[in-house]
C-alpha cells in the first residue's frame, strides 16, 4: 500500500466521506477532518512510520497532499539521519 492510499483511508476512517470520494487535493475540514481526527492520524503515522510529527505543523494540514509531503519529508530525513 502506498503512502497516498493509507492517507486516504485514515481521512475515510476519521473522517465523514467514503474512502472512494476522497480526493487527496480537498480540503480536509470539508472531508469531516477536525482537531481530534488529525491528532488521530498523527498517531498512526507516528507508529506506522517512526516518525514524529510536529503538532504545529499538523494542525496546518490542509489537504491529504499536505500529509503525504510532511510523511514524506520526514521518512527522507530520517533515512539521511540513519545513512
Amino acid at each position: 500500500m502506498t503512502l497516498e492510499e493509507i492517507i486516504r483511508r485514515l481521512i475515510a476512517r476519521y473522517g465523514s466521506a467514503d474512502i472512494h470520494s476522497v480526493s487527496m487535493s480537498c480540503q480536509l475540514e470539508e472531508l469531516g477532518i477536525d482537531g481530534l481526527a488529525v491528532a488521530q492520524i498523527v498517531n498512526y503515522l507516528e507508529a506506522h512510520f517512526g516518525v514524529a510529527i510536529d503538532s504545529r505543523d499538523a494542525v496546518r494540514w490542509a489537504t491529504g497532499i499536505e500529509i503525504v509531503a510532511t510523511v514524506q519529508h520526514l521518512r527522507a530525513e530520517r533515512h539521511r539521519e540513519a545513512s
